[in-house]
């Protein structure tokens, strides 16, 4: 029995991190779990890095031979490591810990200082390495990619409900993005602005978004987990899940109080926003995409070169009969600006709603009832085998 629930344990641990809560696996570790899984990326990581010191303002020969050398420091760096770590020289990490993350940093920084003596580049190489260690364990360790499904899986269950909340949302926002999108002195203030300016102004309002979301979304997650179902009950809806061969070995024990930690809140919290996130930037996009096309029918170019008051930026042009569309940079950056506003004010539109909330979260409660139900019967069941674990430690020394 022992070994069947074993087996049956690492596939609820599995159906986890399907489902985007990684973190709801007990032991849940960045150096044995997280970082262990993503060990080769790192070192494809570490190879583009190498084929990056070719230069082409270097001559064939000198590629080859930097190329060389940056390869033979860092895979002697890699295997150094790995021999202090005793592994084989040649072998993929086992654990990545503070050793590993220090070598991941440090090994793109020694082609550039050792073959150029270029600190710049060697400062920026540590930098890049850092932002990428820090985005593959975000994405990793908080199921990135369970979390985009069950995300995108909720906003194809609420598109109706999407479309009713639009057309009661938007029609008087989208008069006033009219009025404001054929206003001169919006044309004006997108012309001086740089792309730099524009990302900002855009992650702004991202920002601004994410914050409501964040804050109205944490109260009805709490409300979720706060469900206080009987062990019948919890039993019951993890009928259709990887934990169901445990139900008959659980029914008559007591389930044990395991709280969530704060990194599980974190997860469910990531997986409930990334589910309505997708909706807001389904929607913002929608906006953004209606106004370049308002834009390209109702304002040509020479009008918004009078409302810029000098000549426009064309990025491409699209033949229509007789006539040429051109898509302009500005054109783009008023859509964008305009439609980012859009997306901030659906965002409030929406969590505001009542009947969507409700409808909203009437689908996203069966879903994460059964996750917790199913976390419920996992911790259960570990604590069923852990007994069994002890016994099987003991020698027969330590019994005499």
């Amino acid at each position: 029995m022992a070994v069947a629930s074993d087996a049956t344990l690492k596939a609820v641990e599995s159906w986890f991190v399907s489902r985007g809560v990684p973190h709801f696996v007990a032991d849940h570790s960045a150096t044995r779990v997280v970082l262990r899984r993503t060990a080769p990326l790192l070192v494809l990581y570490l190879v583009v890095s190498v084929l990056l010191t070719a230069s082409f303002q270097w001559s064939f020969e000198a590629n080859v031979l930097a190329v060389a050398a940056a390869a033979a420091l860092v895979f002697g760096a890699w295997a150094l490591v790995n021999v202090v770590r005793g592994r084989k020289w040649s072998s993929l990490p086992d654990r990545v810990g503070a050793v590993e993350i220090a070598a991941f940093l440090i090994i793109p920084t020694l082609p550039p200082l050792l073959i150029g003596l270029q600190v710049s580049d060697a400062m920026v190489a540590f930098v890049e390495s850092a932002l990428f260690l820090a985005v593959v364990y975000v994405a990793t360790s908080y199921g990135l990619v369970g979390s985009v499904t069950w995300a995108f899986g909720r906003a194809k269950a609420q598109v109706g409900n999407l479309g009713h909340l639009l057309t009661r949302a938007l029609p008087l926002l989208m008069v006033f993005i009219a009025f404001t999108f054929l206003s001169n002195s919006v044309w004006e203030v997108a012309a001086a602005l740089s792309w730099q300016a524009v990302v900002t102004v855009v992650a702004f309002f991202f920002g601004l978004s994410l914050t409501f979301l964040i804050a109205r979304l944490v109260p009805e997650i709490r409300r979720l987990v706060a469900v206080d179902e009987t062990w019948e009950e919890t039993l019951s809806a993890v009928a259709d899940t990887p934990a169901a061969p445990l139900v008959a070995q659980m029914a008559d024990t007591q389930p044990p109080e395991v709280p969530m930690e704060w990194h599980e809140w974190l997860n469910v919290l990531t997986l409930v926003v990334f589910g309505q996130g997708i909706q807001i930037a389904l929607v913002t996009l929608a906006v953004q995409l209606a106004l370049v096309v308002f834009g390209l029918l109702l304002v040509p170019v020479p009008i918004q070169e009078e409302w810029v008051g000098g000549p426009v930026h064309a990025l491409f042009s699209i033949p229509a009969g007789s006539e040429t569309i051109t898509v302009t940079s500005e054109l783009l950056v008023v859509a964008l600006i305009l439609g980012a506003f859009s997306g901030l004010y659906f965002t409030v539109a929406a969590l505001s709603d009542t009947t969507y909330r409700v409808e909203f979260f009437s689908d996203a409660d069966q879903e994460l009832t059964q996750v917790l139900a199913v976390r419920s019967v996992y911790h259960a069941a570990r604590a069923q085998l852990a007994p069994i674990a002890d016994e099987a430690d003991v020698s027969p020394v330590a019994v005499a």
